[in-house]
């Protein structure tokens, strides 16, 4: 064989191996940015009395659904989750909680309102900003934790809170359960919201372990830039054969503003693999098969 056939040949070996790496590398690159980062628990102004807002007394206005909607978008993030808290949206303050006062009708127009909010701040910002709640008592001690609720197209409403009504994390699953998903075909999605060692811990920790309750979808894993503690009991889980989806957000309540620089959308995040159009059902979907990190 000729010298310049040899190198033909060789050139033409070169040319082909660079056109599969370039091409592996390239389907790489598409599969990773199908990897997509948003927050699943986010507050807004409809936690107006939070404990973390100083219970709505001195306190500078809390961020809108907007406000931190644009601030998740500015951190790279391609969805959130607005997850306020289940008394704020029936009760106005503290006082008329402790009172035992309750309205499902007033929960719900007021979690319908927040929806539309969503919905402009989506329209707004570019980002999907979904409607969720993070069901459960603010009352330290009263429910056995709070609980996440995804896929939902209504208030969830469990039932009157107060120093001697005792809601347990069972309950809230099953009431959860019963609401009207938002996407039909895929059940409401409930997460088990910062179970252990978390910074809220001892006053909201979800009583027993996680293998104890059924019919919930996954735990937040990372809370506040935090791991919460049940890495080793979710690992046993996954090794019984039981699907339970780990999930990690920021809880933030403040938007990163001055005195509050350390809590925002996107502190912690996680990542949905979304191969295709990033929507509401997309979302949801990633989060029933357990496509997430």
């Amino acid at each position: 064989m000729k010298r310049g056939d040899v190198m033909k040949k060789k050139l033409t070996c070169l040319l082909i191996g660079s056109l599969i790496i370039f091409c592996s590398l390239t389907a790489i690159e598409a599969q990773l940015a199908s990897w997509v980062p948003g927050d699943l628990h986010v507050h807004s102004a409809f936690s107006k009395w939070d404990m973390a807002y100083g219970l709505g007394v001195g306190n500078p206005e809390p961020p809108s659904i907007i406000e931190q909607a644009f601030v998740a978008k500015g951190q790279g993030l391609r969805f959130i989750v607005i997850t306020d808290h289940e008394e704020m949206f029936y009760n106005d303050n503290l006082e008329s909680t402790l009172i035992g006062h309750v309205d499902f009708e007033k929960g719900d127009f007021t979690w319908q309102e927040m929806q539309r909010r969503c919905r402009e701040a989506e329209e707004e910002t570019g980002i999907l900003v979904i409607p969720g709640e993070e069901v459960g008592s603010v009352i330290p001690a009263v429910s056995d934790g709070h609980l996440l609720a995804y896929n939902i197209s209504s208030f969830v409403f469990v039932g009157a809170y107060g120093p001697e009504i005792e809601i347990n994390g069972q309950d809230m699953i099953n009431r959860a359960s019963s609401v009207v998903p938002e996407i039909i075909g895929i059940p409401p999605l409930l997460f088990i919201a910062h179970p252990k060692g978390s910074w809220w811990e001892p006053d909201f920790p979800w009583e027993g372990e996680l293998k104890d309750f059924i019919s919930y979808h996954g735990v937040e894993l990372f809370n506040s830039g935090k791991f919460t503690q049940v890495t080793s009991e979710w690992d046993k889980l996954l090794k019984q054969g039981r699907k339970v989806v780990g999930i990690g957000n920021s809880d933030a309540h403040w938007d990163g503003r001055p005195g509050h620089e350390d809590e925002y959308p996107g502190l912690s995040r996680t990542y949905l693999y979304i191969p295709g159009e990033v929507t509401h059902e997309a979302v949801f979907r990633a989060l029933y098969n357990g496509q997430a990190v």
